[in-house]
């Protein structure tokens, strides 16, 4: 109530994040504009519209003044605003008895081969690995070692373990072209990033000595990852 007894100088913003691009959530969208009729609503998508099919509702789309996305490929694809992913750097613990190597955690969103082979090309070859897989597919087999979860972790919790690891691990979801939270946490907290991500070195941001960028998890180097951890 304090926004609408306010006298503003500029137009109210409403962001909305991807998960609230429901039918259920219409009443709320009109209630906003009749209360305030020169506000702003605008969508930001977080995931990329492939990865939420059957979820995502486009005529919803209508509601919102701007749809903003992280993704280039779909910014491109469905003319959304693209605006890279944004982070600020949060102060976090290290805990010397939980070191590991490697750490990856995310959803499965059907990507589970690859963070298995990757997993079992880093063990094999003498890595430690703190590897957490959330929402895993149905009939869906982890490699024996991959923690599995029923839903993801707090962001601090997972950043604990990033603190705590030497390579953040980045596995991009099928179609998706663009920087994830992975990208600028290896930055921020001085970690090596171990990436699929072949348009990162593309980017301004891309430093060789720092991130390791791969194709073929066979010609993973697993040499120069020993040196630079």
């Amino acid at each position: 109530p304090l926004y609408y007894k306010k006298k503003q100088d500029q137009p109210i913003c409403f962001v909305f994040m991807m998960d609230w691009c429901k039918s259920k959530y219409v009443p709320l969208f009109d209630l906003l504009r009749g209360r305030c009729p020169e506000c702003k609503l605008v969508l930001y998508l977080e995931d990329i519209v492939a990865s939420r099919k059957g979820e995502f509702e486009f005529p919803l789309l209508k509601y919102f003044d701007r749809v903003v996305t992280f993704d280039k490929g779909d910014s491109e694809k469905y003319n959304f605003l693209y605006c890279p992913t944004f982070m600020s750097k949060l102060d976090i613990r290290e805990d010397i008895t939980q070191k590991s190597n490697a750490c990856y955690w995310g959803e499965d969103k059907g990507r589970a081969s690859i963070i298995n082979a990757v997993y079992k090309k880093l063990t094999e070859n003498g890595l430690i690995c703190n590897f957490l897989v959330a929402k895993k597919g149905k009939g869906t087999r982890l490699e024996e070692g991959i923690k599995a979860a029923k839903h993801g972790k707090p962001y601090s919790t997972y950043l604990s373990a990033v603190a705590n690891s030497d390579i953040i691990v980045e596995i991009m979801n099928k179609n998706a072209v663009g920087f994830t939270l992975r990208t600028w946490e290896a930055l921020l907290y001085n970690k090596v990033l171990l990436t699929n991500n072949q348009s990162i070195v593309e980017s301004p941001y891309y430093k060789p000595e720092q991130m390791v960028v791969f194709d073929d998890i066979e010609g993973i180097d697993i040499e120069y990852i020993k040196r630079v951890i």
